[in-house]
């Protein structure tokens, strides 16, 4: 067995990153419902380009993660901690979000950012119900976490530790 290595995410890495992302997500509610005409090399084909782009956004702020497992990358997640701010439309912009509108039709991105708007809210209107009880809301984010699926190798224990691999570089690496 080879061991797990962790990098950052490089440009290299970015095509390989997004794939994986967009392979993992490409059949889920959430973007069922931002192309709900679509069919699954459709979506994910937008899901690829739109992870490419928004990993961009992330690309110098030091939250991009891979794991390999010796030469194959197995996971990608993006650890965003507090002070990293929120993307602006400028920044946006820059990476080419706009393009979007373009490729995949104005009411795709018109309903991306409708879930996106809708998600923000509800994380909002959670983390303001621990503000009440007087928490901390100092906190790093998990976010967008993908592991490859492989073909005979299930049950065999590796997503567990590569979870368990994640969770550890979180509180000793991060932290």
């Amino acid at each position: 067995m080879n061991a797990y290595r962790l990098t950052t995410l490089t440009r290299t890495d970015l095509p390989d990153a997004a794939a994986l992302a967009a392979a993992a997500f490409s059949d889920t509610p959430c973007y069922n419902e931002i192309l709900p005409d679509s069919d699954i090399i459709q979506r994910t084909a937008f899901l690829s380009w739109l992870f490419e782009k928004n990993f961009t956004l992330r690309l110098e702020e030091d939250c991009c993660r891979c794991t390999y497992d010796g030469d194959t990358l197995i996971s990608f997640f993006m650890f965003t901690k507090p002070d990293v701010r929120h993307p602006t439309c400028c920044d946006m912009l820059r990476v080419g979000l706009i393009t979007g509108a373009v490729k995949y039709g104005f009411t795709a991105v018109k309903r991306l950012l409708q879930t996106k708007n809708w998600m923000e809210a509800k994380e909002k209107e959670v983390l303001s119900s621990r503000e009440v009880r007087g928490e901390e809301q100092q906190m790093i984010r998990l976010e967008r976490m993908t592991g490859k699926k492989r073909r005979g190798r299930n049950n065999t224990g590796k997503g567990s530790r590569l979870s368990s691999f994640v969770l550890f570089v979180l509180f000793v690496v991060v932290l």
